[in-house]
């Protein structure tokens, strides 16, 4: 397990709006279904007939893959097995605690670092596998280090256990700081998320616990383990997070916040006009509309502005194809698995409302070779990969002090200016000594307090800020005076 320390900052200035725009190419190569995948390095996205994913266990719904910055392949996993670029299975990469019929996979890299990625796995159908083999499951990571097996890459640890109790749902997204990672999941017979924070010195094993929404399961027949499926997701600028369940079709829409990695609901939704069941979920770029994957015709798009659900109709043969996982690409287009088919679904135009949006189940044809071929599952992402219009879907603001500054007038550090100032349109900062008097004030985001005539030690900040957003927030915190 990688060390866990808590980070002193000193001098180090963050610059936030780089790393929240900066093209992001991490999801640029996918791997799932019967040995395919996609490759969105080339426009339109190129067919590629190399997976593995089918050729030792049959893999139909779990999948995760990841590029370098570049674009490049480095892996990809059911959750069971972990093969290289070359499609060779890792060093040591089998016999992950995941199983081929889970939901969902998650690879994430360690913060700042191109060496160190986690595989995060978890359960299928709940808690039903606990009293079988392997190791009674549970949401679990192991962990891949690029550097090993001549760049190709090795799992060095394995299956640790985070939950015994989980559902089949995760989900991960930046966190405010545009530096560290959110790991959401969520657990099993209850109302309880875990949202697991991973930073530069590694994953956090405390972690931030809302229960807000729903007990999964919802209901308590026979089918009920069936409620651990269907995808969660983040929205791409990771303000929103929303499940369905299978069984019991429940969609829940959360706010998420992304610097405290606590959840509110939003709205719940279970009265629809049929009693489908719900599995595929994916945002669209703004975040505005939800679509979800049903069975039966069609596919829902979900209005968030007006909380409208409109049934989207196929225009093309098979009218009733099946519809299963939900992903959104690097383009900006949702692609969709068609469930046994040579067919990848896609929504040319997911911002916007009803027909408009054109679904079209024939979106992408994989050759007819019976090899190759569609299962129910699509790679799962971290959510910040296809954030890419922060000017028109703008993120919460962020502020975040040292806890250091040395005025000493060597020009480094020398006053307690904010490591990160990201998306904040006003703020009033107030610094006080450990006797409660106001030693520093300022509203103008231009000068900083530089500790003149004030003894080296501990003092406490304050600050009210407003965001581009036009939502209002307030921090405290401590920052020492060092000479």
């Amino acid at each position: 397990m990688i060390a866990l320390a808590k980070p002193v900052y000193i001098f180090m200035i963050c610059f936030l709006p780089y790393l929240q725009c900066r093209g992001q190419k991490e999801a640029n190569v996918w791997y799932f279904g019967h040995q395919i995948g996609l490759n969105f390095n080339a426009e339109p996205p190129e067919v590629l007939l190399d997976g593995q994913l089918d050729i030792n266990d049959g893999s139909t719904e779990s999948a995760a893959s990841i590029s370098d910055r570049n674009g490049d392949l480095l892996f990809y996993t059911n959750g069971v097995t972990v093969w290289n670029r070359a499609h060779n299975i890792m060093p040591d990469g089998t016999g992950l605690y995941g199983t081929n019929t889970t939901t969902q996979t998650l690879i994430v890299p360690l913060p700042g670092n191109d060496r160190l990625y986690y595989i995060f796995t978890a359960s299928p159908q709940g808690d039903a596998d606990y009293d079988n083999p392997p190791e009674k499951r549970g949401f679990r990571y192991s962990l891949v280090d690029m550097a090993q097996d001549n760049g190709l890459g090795a799992v060095t640890e394995k299956n640790v256990l985070l939950s015994v109790s989980t559902t089949e749902k995760m989900a991960a997204t930046r966190h405010a700081n545009g530096r560290d990672v959110w790991v959401v999941m969520h657990e099993w017979n209850s109302k309880k998320f875990r949202a697991y924070l991973i930073t530069a010195q590694g994953l956090q094993l405390s972690y931030v616990i809302s229960d807000p929404g729903s007990v999964l399961p919802a209901d308590h027949t026979e089918l009920a383990p069936g409620d651990a499926i269907g995808q969660m997701k983040f929205s791409a600028n990771g303000e929103r997070l929303a499940f369905v369940t299978y069984i019991s079709h429940l969609l829940e829409v959360y706010d998420f916040d992304l610097l405290t990695g606590k959840l509110s609901l939003l709205f719940s939704f279970s009265n629809f006009v049929q009693p489908w069941r719900l599995y595929g979920l994916e945002f669209s770029p703004s975040g505005q509309y939800i679509y979800i994957t049903i069975s039966g015709c069609g596919i829902l798009q979900v209005d968030l502005g007006n909380e409208n659900i409109l049934v989207l109709s196929n225009k093309k043969e098979p009218i009733c194809p099946n519809s299963a996982q939900l992903q959104v690409g690097p383009d900006g287009k949702i692609y969709i698995a068609i469930l046994g088919s040579q067919l990848i679904g896609v929504i040319n135009n997911p911002d916007e409302l009803g027909e408009s949006s054109n679904w079209d189940s024939h979106g992408i044809l994989i050759p007819v070779d019976g090899v190759h071929y569609c299962s129910s599952g699509l790679p799962n992402f971290i959510s910040s990969y296809f954030y890419k219009n922060p000017e028109l879907y703008p993120q919460s603001p962020y502020f975040e002090m040292p806890n250091v500054f040395t005025p000493n007038g060597d020009g480094i550090n020398d006053v307690s200016e904010p490591m990160s100032l990201f998306n904040v349109q006003s703020l009033m900062l107030s610094i006080y000594n450990r006797w409660g008097d106001l030693v520093f004030q300022n509203t103008s985001m231009k000068s900083w307090w530089d500790g003149d005539g004030y003894a080296p030690g501990v003092y406490f900040w304050h600050t009210h800020y407003e965001g581009i957003n036009g939502k209002s927030y307030s921090q405290k915190g401590y920052i020492q005076l060092m000479r």
